[in-house]
């Protein structure tokens, strides 16, 4: 199963962080500090955290986003951003 995680950075990322993260990411807000990620488990979803670290880049939090079940029953990020849609778990991330 795929969850989709949201990462709040700090600062602007640059053009080769960007490049980096093209293929990982599913939408950068970089005006907001905002990183989406659909991950397939645990391992993948540290070594997102890995590679932004690496990166310099400094996380601020990640929440995983909440899903909701298509017509055949299986679970898929909730993509609309609609607040009160299934749980969502946030955590802050300190250094």
């Amino acid at each position: 199963m795929v969850d989709r995680y949201e990462f709040q950075v700090s600062g602007r990322l640059d053009q080769v962080v960007r490049d980096e993260l093209a293929t990982r990411v599913t939408a950068l807000d970089d005006s907001s500090g905002t990183l989406v990620a659909d991950v397939q488990d645990q391992a993948a979803l540290l070594g997102l955290m890995a590679t932004l670290e690496s990166l310099g880049v400094e996380i601020v939090s990640v929440e995983q986003l909440p899903a909701h079940p298509d017509q055949n029953g299986h679970r898929r990020p909730d993509v609309t951003g609609r607040p009160g849609h299934g749980t969502t778990r946030r955590r802050s991330v300190s250094g």
